[in-house]
């Protein structure tokens, strides 16, 4: 099996106890007392290329070694920050931004070069695979706006791509049980409130999920093993991961499966789905919505940050997160997360001490903020007085 990588728990809705978030790691580009990278040749005004495919498309630059190419284009040579490329081809992955994403357009940049991987209608964006060679024409293709590099996410993994090989054999119910599942004590929590998971469907967004080329091992092994669920484990968790997006790629490390032996270890009576966070902001966010749409996770768990995520407003991912509806059933819930998680955020946003900035909450049918008969029925014990600012001190009281 692959070996369960340790990861730092972030965040978790659900009956059972769930929540994963990567450490985070970084890759410096170039090579110390490397000769000085000539003076960048700028972009004319008006290029629809950014600065860097600008030089990327240039003739010294295309025939350059993927070392060459890093250090002169100021960027790490693999891993985050790095530019995307295509497995066993000279491609790399570009985001186009183009007035329309209609097929016209879509067979234009066909022609121009463009490998299609992904459209957002509502950010007008196309995303694909193109050769340096081919960059100039795409950027003269009709409708385009803008042609700019996707760069490698951060992928919360703290193992070596591909973990430990080892020989697995089918065998009696007996999986590699995570480190977190005691750390989080969700082991007791299951014995003690009769939870597992059962009726969540839990969906999983990283880099990949059975695409390494760095192991022997695979989703197989590890459904053999026990340590996820489908067809053939031993435990009697027959039902399969549903992957919604698996492409292939370079430097993949099957983290989502990672992610999912460590889900499953907390959670075996929930079932998983997995969708790539790769290829770009818009593929993730998408596949956030596509994850609870279409596939009805009510838990959506990843461990990847994208670098031209906005810091003080919200970019294509959260905008996704904020487009999803959640809901919670009867039952236990359990919310755990680091600091600034959410977890306070959610329960003064159900209890109606908050007014949610976007969206709605509703509880027990009816809507949360400023409705005084519903408060008659929750309760809320909170860490610090926390009162209505809307009600009078004998309103309050009244109500209580």
């Amino acid at each position: 099996m692959r070996r369960k990588t340790r990861v730092t728990f972030g965040f978790i809705v659900a009956t059972a106890v769930l929540t994963l978030a990567g450490a985070l790691g970084g890759a410096g580009a170039g090579a110390a007392g490397a000769a000085p990278a000539p003076r960048r040749q700028k972009p004319d005004e008006g290029s629809r290329l950014s600065s860097r495919l600008h030089l990327l498309s240039t003739p010294a630059l295309r025939v350059a070694s993927a070392a060459e190419r890093a250090r002169r284009l100021s960027l790490a040579a693999d891993g985050p920050g790095s530019l995307v490329r295509r497995e066993g081809v000279d491609e790399v992955l570009v985001e186009v931004r183009v007035g329309t994403t209609s097929g016209v357009e879509r067979d234009a940049l066909g022609r121009a070069g463009l490998t299609v991987t992904h459209v957002s209608p509502r950010y007008d964006v196309i995303t694909g695979w193109i050769s340096p060679a081919r960059l100039q024409a795409l950027a003269q293709a009709p409708g385009v706006g803008f042609v700019q590099e996707v760069l490698a996410p951060l992928v919360g993994q703290t193992a070596p791509a591909g973990g430990v090989d080892a020989a697995v054999t089918p065998a009696a119910c007996s999986p590699t049980i995570s480190e977190g599942d005691s750390q989080l004590k969700a082991d007791q929590a299951r014995f003690a409130f009769g939870v597992d998971g059962t009726n969540v469907k839990v969906g999983v967004l990283s880099d990949s999920f059975d695409r390494s080329t760095a192991t022997a091992v695979h989703a197989a092994n590890d459904v053999a093993s026990g340590d996820l669920p489908g067809v053939g484990n031993p435990c009697g968790r027959t039902t399969p991961v549903v992957v919604v997006s698996d492409p292939a790629g370079a430097g993949l490390t099957d983290e989502g499966r990672a992610m999912s032996q460590i889900v499953h270890d907390l959670a075996p009576g929930a079932k998983l789905a997995f969708a790539t966070a790769n290829g770009g902001v818009t593929t993730m966010a998408d596949n956030i919505r596509s994850l609870r749409n279409a596939h009805g996770s009510s838990v959506i768990v990843d461990d990847v940050t994208y670098f031209v995520e906005p810091m003080f407003q919200d970019g294509p991912v959260s905008v996704a997160v904020n487009d999803v509806t959640v809901s919670l059933g009867p039952g236990i819930t359990g919310l755990l997360g680091t600091n600034g998680a959410g977890k306070s955020t959610l329960l003064h946003l159900a209890a109606g001490l908050l007014r949610p900035s976007v969206g709605s909450v509703s509880v027990l049918g009816q809507p949360a903020w400023r409705n005084p008969t519903l408060y008659r029925r929750i309760g809320l014990v909170p860490e610090r007085e926390s009162l209505y600012s809307f009600l009078t001190g004998y309103e309050f009281v009244r109500l209580n």
